[in-house]
């Protein structure tokens, strides 16, 4: 498995590489990630009422609108500060446009983290799905005042945060695929490749005006309207953050009086995650104790591998032979092109049993209920369960036979379109349906030695016109459109050198240019010691 560190030192050796081999694509420097930067996601949300949510990643209030709507949040907060253990742990504050309910976040705050039992501090914004940038001339410290705003204006979402504390200042434009459908001020968890990452006890953090004595913030413009967060009356979502099984992790209050300002306090549970797969086939077993009247003693077991066959039916059954029967997930995008490597991860009781890339196996107790969840991850996010046709990705589930389920994860490849009809009364009736585009292709990567044998875990990237779209570990596949040119580059990382891919090219950027026929581009990239 990849450790957080590993991949900060493998994302670092790949910003290296990159400046030394971009020129000839007319690659900016300020576009590469920065290491040790951890990602931020669209929430993954467990319930939704009229006015209430809870999720697995993020605690907070949103205001949601129309798409289109919404060209402005502003928001404070006071950093929190955080107390350690020696386990790594994470805290990310911030404010933002879009994700409630979108698959994009136009966003910018920071984080409170603890590394190696020490705490940790820094400002960051991300245009995600694109990566998360640290932002280094902000020194945070806690206590620090932040200021912070994303605005529409010109087809882009310019961020800018402010510590008051020290009078530091920050600002950049992008987004520019933003649907502006709603606002955030968020305590979230954040996440890498494995899934949420613990998350860091940060006590109690505050949010707004009356908070940060920073005015107007925690405000927001929807439709022309501009207000603070409690006067978008039904459109606003107070969002409590909960484990897998429900447990709350953080808790925001009410708003204040004058609808500006609220707190969220840490739950004190802990959340459980992975880092990515460092070889061709994971397994992993997990042994528990269930209670019964019997007392008996049971195990669970996972399984995860890199490859799959197409997911023709959305769930499949057979007969078990024991009390034991296996649960398979699988993924594919909404066009039914099957996808591998996206994170599951299967609970009980609040406890993780087991956790594998799908496709992934797991043996189940016959007739016990778990909670299954499966987790997109940067441009394909998950969209909805194949048989239910439910957009949770977190569902319970209870089995006495074999079964096969498959999550259907959105990589872009779905479009709107509406059709309006005047009839000759001059009423007229508009429709709005959504179709799959045809025409998608998978790039898939992956990384040998010199004698041809395997080396996964290699930190490896798509580009497009100068940004950066997606990241993965090898070996990995990227769901991309037909009729158009990518870059794709991997990164060198300890003793290893990228030397060629297996067509003969040196540049670490390989270019792809698909067709208009649907087919899987497979890259080899070769390392030399």
């Amino acid at each position: 498995m990849v450790s957080l560190s590993l991949r900060a030192s493998i994302a670092g050796s790949l910003a290296v590489a990159a400046i030394l081999s971009l020129s000839s694509l007319g690659l900016a420097q300020s576009l590469l990630p920065q290491a040790g930067v951890t990602h931020r996601s669209v929430p993954r949300i467990r319930t939704l009422t009229d006015g209430t949510a809870t999720s697995t990643n993020w605690s907070g209030y949103a205001v949601t609108g129309p798409a289109g709507s919404v060209t402005d949040a502003k928001g404070s907060w006071i950093v929190p500060s955080v107390t350690c253990s020696s386990a790594a742990s994470y805290s990310s504050f911030w404010v933002g446009i879009d994700g409630f309910g979108s698959n994009t976040v136009e966003q910018t705050g920071t984080d409170s983290d603890c590394q190696s039992g020490i705490p940790t501090y820094y400002a960051w914004y991300e245009f995600y799905p694109e990566p998360a940038f640290l932002i280094t001339g902000i020194t945070v410290r806690p206590g620090d005042r932040i200021s912070a705003e994303a605005v529409y204006s010109s087809g882009l979402v310019t961020v800018t945060i402010t510590d008051t504390t020290t009078a530091q200042s920050f600002t950049t434009s992008g987004g520019a695929g933003a649907l502006r459908s709603s606002a955030e001020w968020i305590a979230e968890a954040p996440s890498s490749a494995g899934g949420v990452l613990p998350l860091a006890n940060f006590g109690t953090a505050y949010f707004g005006q009356d908070n940060t004595a920073i005015s107007p913030t925690n405000y927001a413009t929807v439709s022309g309207v501009t207000g603070p967060i409690s006067s978008f009356g039904p459109s606003v979502q107070e969002i409590t953050m909960v484990s897998s099984s429900g447990t709350t992790e953080a808790q925001p209050s009410p708003l204040s009086t004058d609808g500006t300002s609220f707190s969220v306090a840490w739950g004190g549970s802990t959340s459980t995650t992975s880092s990515a797969t460092t070889t061709t086939t994971t397994a992993t077993t997990t042994v528990l104790t269930t209670s019964t009247t019997a007392s008996t003693t049971s195990s669970i077991s996972s399984s995860s591998a890199t490859t799959s066959a197409t997911s023709t039916t959305a769930t499949s059954t057979t007969t078990s032979g024991s009390g034991t029967p296996n649960l398979t997930i699988n993924t594919q995008d909404t066009t039914g092109v099957s996808l591998t490597g996206y994170w599951t991860e299967l609970s009980q009781n609040d406890q993780v049993q087991a956790d594998g890339y799908t496709p992934a196996t797991y043996t189940l107790n016959s007739g016990q209920t778990y909670t299954l969840e499966a987790d997109g991850y940067a441009s394909c996010s998950f969209d909805h369960w194949l048989d239910t046709n439910s957009p949770n990705n977190l569902r319970d589930i209870s089995i006495t036979s074999d079964t096969s389920l498959t999550a259907v994860l959105n990589c872009g490849n779905t479009v709107t379109t509406t059709t309006t009809t005047t009839t000759a009364t001059t009423t007229s009736t508009t429709s709005t349906t959504t179709t799959t585009l045809a025409g998608s292709s998978q790039i898939s990567v992956s990384t040998v030695n010199s004698a041809g044998a395997p080396i996964n875990g290699y930190y490896t990237t798509l580009w497009q016109n100068g940004v950066m779209l997606q990241w993965c570990y090898s070996p990995c596949s990227f769901v991309v459109s037909n009729g158009q040119t990518y870059q794709v580059a991997v990164a060198d990382y300890g003793g290893e050198t990228f030397s060629h891919w297996s067509d003969g090219t040196t540049n670490i950027f390989h270019t792809v240019t698909l067709g208009s026929i649907s087919i899987t581009f497979s890259l080899t990239a070769v390392y030399t010691p």
